[in-house]
C-alpha cells in the first residue's frame, strides 16, 4: 500500500518492516557452492551469539565472511581471432575478454541491544557495518582498430602503447564500498495507553572507484596504467519522535487507535575527484590520442562538491472502529523540504469483516518521491579534443541547477508524485491456512528521467 502519509518520501508503494533477530544462544553457519563448470566458487561463513545482560537486558552480536570467484561463460572474440591470424608471433590471450560474474568479496558484522531502565523505560542500539569489494572487466581493445589508443604521434617521439599493451586490454573496473548505519534510541509510556519512541540514526556509504590496465593515451608516456577515479558517498542523520495512544470511547466496540510524530532529516552527497591523470585532456589529444582515462574518466576537479538537503515533518494517523466488523483510517503527512519546498500527502483505508476469518480493505492515497541531493546537484561530464578544431569539448549530463542547464531552459528538480488505490481480500482457515489477494492501481507523474541531448550554442559559456 501506498505509505508515504505515514513515512515520507520513497513509500509509494509501501514499506517493509525489519525485524532484528534478538534471540539468545550461538549459531555458526558455513557453505560452499562452485558452478559445474568448475569455476565461480563461493565461500561463507556466519556467526551469531546472543545473550542476557543480567536482568536488564540482552544483546546480541553477529559477523559474516563471503567471497566468489571470477566465472566466465564467453568464447574468443572474432576480431581477437583475426588479431591473432595477423600477428602470428604475438600470444593472444583466449579469451581476451571475460563475460561472467565479477570476482566479489564481503565482510559485515552489527549487533542488537536492548537494555531495561525501568519497568516502562526500554533502551535500545543496533549497528550495521559492511566492507565489499567487486572487480570486473570491461571490452577487449584491439590494437590494430583501437586507433584512438594505439596511433603513433611525433608529439611523443618514440612512444608506442603496442610496447605496453601488444596484444590489447581489457580495462578492469572495481569498487570498494563501506556501509555504516547505527541507531538509538528510548521507548516507554507515560501510561498504559499512551506510549512515546524517540530515537536517533546516522547513516553513510562511500564507494571508491578504480580502473587498472588501461591508459589516458592523450598523456602518452607520461600516463600512468592504473587510475584512481574517485569517491561518491551518502550520509544521513535522522531524528524521530512518536506517540501512539489507544483512545477508549465508550460509544465505539473497541478503542480508537491514534499515532502522530515528527523527524527532523538531513542528507549530505559527496563526490570526491579522482587522480587527474583520469580526467586530464593530454597533448596527444591534438594528434587524435584519446583523453580520460581509457574505459572511465575519473570525476573531474569540477564536477567534485558537497551539497546538503534537510527536511523537517509531521503525521498523523488514525484507525477507528465504526462498528464491530468495520474500522476506517485515515492518515496525513506535513513536509518540507530546505530543496524544493512543501508537501502534503493522505491516506484513507477501510477494513470490513465479512466473517470473523474473511476480510476485505481497500486504500486510497497520494504520495511523493523527494529528489536527492545527487539528483539535484550532480553533474557527470567528460572533456575531450576536437582534432579538427583543436577545441576542448565537453559532453555529459548536467545538473538541473547548473547555470549552463538553466540557460538551456532546465527547471529546477520537484518531486515524484504518486496516487494509489488498492482493494484486498484476506482470509485464513482454522487448519492455519491463511492468504490474501489484492489488486492495485499506482499512477506517477513527473518522473525523474533524462531530458534529450541539447547543443549548447555558440557564444554560451559555462560560468
Amino acid at each position: 500500500d501506498g505509505a508515504s502519509a505515514q513515512y515520507g518520501s520513497d513509500a509509494i508503494a509501501g514499506v517493509i518492516n525489519v525485524i532484528l533477530e534478538d534471540d539468545l544462544g550461538t549459531e555458526i553457519t558455513a557453505g560452499f557452492s562452485q558452478y559445474a563448470q568448475g569455476d565461480g566458487a563461493s565461500r561463507e561463513f556466519s556467526a551469531r551469539t546472543g545473550f542476557q545482560l543480567g536482568e536488564y537486558g540482552s544483546l546480541v552480536l553477529f559477523a559474516e565472511s563471503a567471497n566468489s570467484d571470477v566465472t566466465s561463460r564467453t568464447r574468443q572474440r572474432p576480431d581477437a581471432i583475426a588479431f591473432q591470424n595477423a600477428h602470428p608471433e604475438l600470444d593472444v590471450p583466449n579469451p581476451v575478454q571475460r563475460w561472467g560474474q565479477p570476482d566479489l568479496e564481503s565482510q559485515r558484522a552489527g549487533f542488537n541491544l536492548k537494555a531495561f531502565a525501568s519497568d516502562t523505560l526500554e533502551l535500545y542500539a543496533y549497528g550495521l557495518y559492511g566492507h565489499s569489494e567487486g572487480v570486473s572487466d570491461f571490452n577487449w581493445r584491439n590494437p590494430d582498430t583501437t586507433a584512438g589508443a594505439y596511433r603513433t604521434t611525433p608529439i611523443f617521439p618514440g612512444w608506442d602503447l603496442r610496447d605496453i599493451y601488444p596484444v590489447g586490454f581489457s580495462p578492469q573496473y572495481s569498487n570498494e564500498q563501506d556501509d555504516l548505519q547505527i541507531v538509538g534510541g528510548a521507548r516507554g509510556e507515560f501510561t498504559p495507553d499512551f506510549r512515546w519512541d524517540l530515537s536517533a540514526s546516522y547513516g553513510s556509504n562511500a564507494i571508491d572507484y578504480r580502473l587498472d590496465n588501461a591508459i589516458n593515451a592523450s598523456l602518452g608516456p607520461q600516463s600512468p596504467t592504473g587510475f584512481y577515479l574517485g569517491q561518491l558517498s551518502q550520509t544521513e542523520k535522522n531524528a524521530n519522535a512518536d506517540f501512539t495512544y489507544t483512545w477508549d470511547v465508550g460509544a465505539l466496540p473497541t478503542p480508537v487507535n491514534v499515532a502522530f510524530g515528527a523527524e527532523f532529516r538531513q542528507e549530505a552527497y559527496e563526490v570526491q575527484s579522482g587522480d587527474p591523470a583520469s580526467y586530464a585532456v593530454g597533448p596527444g589529444a591534438a594528434a587524435g590520442l584519446e583523453a580520460n582515462a581509457n574505459g572511465a574518466p575519473g570525476f573531474s576537479a569540477t564536477q567534485a562538491g558537497r551539497w546538503t538537503q534537510q527536511s523537517q515533518a509531521a503525521y498523523l494517523d488514525v484507525e477507528m472502529p465504526v462498528m464491530e466488523r468495520l474500522s476506517i483510517g485515515a492518515a496525513a503527512r506535513y513536509e518540507h523540504f530546505s530543496s524544493f519546498g512543501r508537501t502534503l500527502d493522505g491516506k484513507l483505508s477501510a477494513r470490513f469483516e465479512i466473517t470473523p476469518d474473511v476480510a476485505l480493505r481497500g486504500t486510497v492515497s497520494t504520495g511523493f518521491r523527494a529528489p536527492t541531493p545527487a539528483q539535484l546537484n550532480t553533474t557527470s561530464t567528460v572533456q575531450g579534443l576536437d582534432t579538427r578544431t583543436l577545441q576542448i569539448f565537453t559532453s555529459g549530463r548536467l545538473s538541473p541547477s547548473d547555470p549552463l542547464a538553466q540557460q538551456l531552459g532546465a527547471k529546477p528538480l520537484t518531486p515524484e508524485q504518486s496516487r494509489t488505490a488498492s482493494l484486498g481480500l484476506t482470509w485464513r482457515s482454522d487448519g492455519g491456512f491463511s492468504g490474501s489477494v489484492d489488486v492495485y492501481d499506482i499512477k506517477l507523474t513527473d518522473r525523474f528521467s533524462q531530458s534529450a541531448s541539447f547543443a549548447v550554442p555558440a557564444g554560451v559559456a559555462n560560468p
